[in-house]
């Protein structure tokens, strides 16, 4: 279960439905730094009848839908699997 599914457990369909945006705030389990996400209720709504994240929100960045499904901010990542250091 990614971190979203388990924030999405705890909105309601009511707040899916309203049209409004929704902050996300996940936290990194690695460094703890917590971050806010922005999004489109719309596109919750779409990632919870199981679209791809990717497809979901198409104007996240990586980072943000890496903290998402896996709980890790994008710094933590590329320095756990040596991203953007010529490796």
């Amino acid at each position: 279960m990614s971190v979203l599914d388990t924030i999405l457990e705890n909105i309601t369909d009511q707040v899916l439905d309203t049209g409004d945006t929704v902050v996300l705030k996940p936290v990194c389990f690695k460094c703890k730094t917590e971050k806010t996400i922005i999004v489109k209720a719309k596109e919750l709504r779409a990632y919870k009848n199981g679209a791809l994240i990717q497809r979901a929100f198409p104007n996240m960045s990586a980072d943000d839908r890496e903290i998402l499904t896996s709980g890790m901010c994008g710094g933590c990542f590329d320095q756990m699997f040596g991203c953007g250091n010529g490796i």
